[in-house]
C-alpha cells in the first residue's frame, strides 16, 4: 500500500477551472498533506484525476467529502476524473459515489464544462 501521495497541477484551457493528478494513496498517512494543499484552493471548478491513485482507504474517502462539502459551501465544484474500477467500487461500497461528479477522462469533463461553464445539478455522475 501506497504511503505517499503526489499532487500535481496541470494547466487547462479554460479559465476558472483546475486539473489535479493525484498519485500513489490517499490514505491515513496523507490525508493531511491532501487537504493542507488543497483546503484553500480557490478556482471555481477543481477535476481530481485520480486515474494515478492507487490505494484509497476511508480516511481517503473522508478527506474526498469533506473537499466536496468544503467547496459546495464556496459556491465551488468538484469533479472526479479517472476512477479505477477498485477506487469506484471503493467509493460505492461507502455510498458516497454519488455525491460525485465522475468523468471517465479528463477530457470528458473539460467539454462537459465547455459547455456547461460550472457544475450543475444536471451534471453526469458517471458520464
Amino acid at each position: 500500500m501506497p504511503q505517499t501521495l503526489k499532487i500535481e497541477t496541470q494547466e487547462t484551457p479554460q479559465p476558472g477551472l483546475k486539473a489535479i493528478t493525484l498519485t500513489g494513496g490517499l490514505t491515513l498517512e496523507t490525508v493531511t498533506g491532501f487537504n493542507q494543499t488543497l483546503r484553500e484552493e480557490t478556482a471555481p471548478v477543481l477535476l481530481l484525476n485520480l486515474s494515478k491513485l492507487e490505494w484509497l482507504d476511508s480516511a481517503g474517502v473522508g478527506a474526498l467529502v469533506q473537499l466536496l462539502v468544503r467547496r459546495s459551501k464556496g459556491k465551488a465544484s468538484l469533479a472526479l476524473v479517472g476512477l479505477s474500477p477498485r477506487n469506484h467500487g471503493v467509493l460505492q461500497v461507502a455510498h458516497v459515489l454519488n455525491l460525485f461528479s465522475v468523468f471517465p477522462t479528463t477530457d470528458d469533463a473539460l467539454k462537459y464544462f465547455a459547455q456547461h461553464g460550472s457544475m450543475s445539478d444536471s451534471a453526469s455522475q458517471s458520464a
